[in-house]
């Protein structure tokens, strides 16, 4: 899939790719990608002159209304931050729930960028964390109370990308939930969202930055396909 392979790389090396690209196709895959790395993308353009960020702002006119405000909302973080990365729509089930409908609704969901069923009360204050894989062990009369995980770490969203990298808790989980100070979860931060971030730009040779660039301008780095746009000019994921 054209859309994940893309994602694999650091989101200011997309911007370059996309700011010749019709908006049209942009809307597209920004509507594809992880919120947090869409929000970088746009970021990037407004901050590199006038023509740009018109051309963010026309982006946020065009996508779905609803992820525009969640794309509004990551942007209003300081870039440094993780609020800025954030997926904002983790998914989310009451602790009375049990354990056979939750299952049903993951089933439904598109929410396969996650990892972790969260666990909220009446006010959305985070209670407790369940792996996919424990939910779909767990007897199914049980409620989603009786096996979640009460001992988790949060994130605050006004922490800085860098310093979050080196914490230990990744060593334990992949995505780890963020709330404010009342407990109130305002989404979840995925590792590879911060390691894309601070993944170097791929080198390109000036013969080959040339041709991404002209491709891009036509959309052909869409028509022939990306996995083999991005092994033509030699990327490879440092993910693996």
């Amino acid at each position: 899939d054209s859309s994940n392979c893309l994602a694999l790389l650091p989101p200011t090396f997309l911007s370059k790719v996309f700011e010749n690209i019709d908006d049209a196709k942009v809307c597209t895959y920004i509507e594809t990608f992880p919120e947090g790395l869409s929000a970088s993308i746009l970021r990037d353009w407004q901050t590199r002159g006038e023509a740009l960020d018109i051309k963010a702002q026309t982006i946020l006119s065009k996508v779905d209304e609803t992820f525009s405000l969640r794309l509004k909302r990551l942007l209003s973080f300081p870039g440094n931050t993780i609020g800025s990365l954030m997926n904002t729509a983790p998914f989310t089930v009451s602790s009375e729930m049990d354990i056979l409908t939750v299952v049903e609704q993951l089933k439904k969901s598109k929410r396969n960028y996650c990892r972790y069923v969260y666990v909220v009360d009446g006010q959305h204050r985070l209670i407790g964390v369940v792996s996919f894989k424990e939910v779909f062990y767990a007897e199914t009369n049980l409620s989603i109370s009786h096996i979640m995980n009460t001992n988790f770490t949060t994130l605050s969203p006004d922490q800085d990308c860098r310093e979050v990298l080196k914490i230990s808790s990744w060593k334990k989980w992949n995505t780890l939930p963020i709330t404010d100070s009342k407990q109130t979860l305002l989404g979840i931060l995925r590792l590879e969202a911060l390691e894309r971030v601070e993944a170097p730009e791929p080198t390109l040779s000036k013969e080959n930055e040339e041709l991404l660039v002209a491709g891009s301008a036509v959309g052909e780095v869409f028509q022939i396909g990306v996995s083999a746009a991005l092994s033509a000019i030699g990327f490879r994921d440092q993910s693996k």
